[in-house]
């Protein structure tokens, strides 16, 4: 495994202080450094899914460079002959149509065990299940179902809201959902996600989107993300 183990650290020189010695190789071709390297990784991941079931997991590839997605196309290839399961995420809404992403989804899609599963927004019953998990505390169905209709299911909203709920609140706002909610206001957490994508937009799709959260919701946090977005939009134009 000497050679392979070169391959990648002569692209990743941190795996040279873990393993001293090893050799340079010989200087190539980019393209011929970069198909060693590929190579080296997937044949390094495929040994050790024979010692036992492998998961490779990587998140959030929107934001992966070419590079990498080069890589996960040429892994993906080799999935078939090993036991492992590559299980990457990406947000499709914020893919257009030159997204450096559409490729490497096509090449994907064209592997035999490829499958692609759409996370849709929680429904009532999970968002109380997603509180569960948080606060270890039940949640009554009717300020699940308050949760829900003020965060429209998004499972972030939802996370990070529950983490602002304490087990006595639950208990004492059981019969009076809309009063706790009042109490809560928008986490850090998500204002910052959302101004994180905004601040990545043209000032033309900033007015569309406040406009349309406009239109979707009035008020605010309290009524629903959209109505927080138009401010958002707003404050930050």
């Amino acid at each position: 495994m000497g050679r392979g183990v070169a391959s990648i650290a002569d692209v990743v020189e941190e795996v040279r202080d873990l393993i001293p010695g090893l050799p340079r190789p010989d200087p190539v071709e980019p393209q011929v450094r970069r198909f060693l390297f590929f190579e080296a990784v997937t044949s390094l991941l495929i040994r050790a899914a024979r010692q036992e079931p492998l998961l490779v997991l990587i998140d959030n590839l929107n934001s992966a460079d070419h590079p990498s997605l080069h890589l996960l196309e040429f892994l993906s290839q080799a999935v078939q002959s090993g036991r492992m399961l590559v299980l990457v995420t990406y947000r499709d809404l914020s893919l257009s149509a030159s997204h450096p992403l559409i490729p490497t989804l096509g090449e994907l899609a064209r592997q035999p065990s490829y499958r692609q599963l759409r996370l849709a927004q929680l429904s009532a019953g999970e968002v109380a299940d997603l509180v569960r998990a948080v606060t270890r505390a039940d949640i009554h169905p009717q300020l699940a179902g308050a949760l829900h209709e003020r965060t429209e299911g998004n499972p972030l909203y939802v996370a990070e809201m529950a983490k602002l709920l304490r087990a006595d609140d639950l208990r004492q706002y059981r019969d009076n959902p809309s009063g706790l909610l009042e109490r809560l206001e928008i986490p850090d957490t998500v204002q910052l996600a959302i101004a994180q994508r905004l601040s990545r937009l043209p000032d033309s799709c900033r007015e569309v989107l406040a406009t349309a959260a406009a239109w979707a919701g009035q008020g605010s946090w309290r009524a629903g993300p959209n109505a927080w977005l138009k401010r958002r939009v707003k404050a930050d134009s």
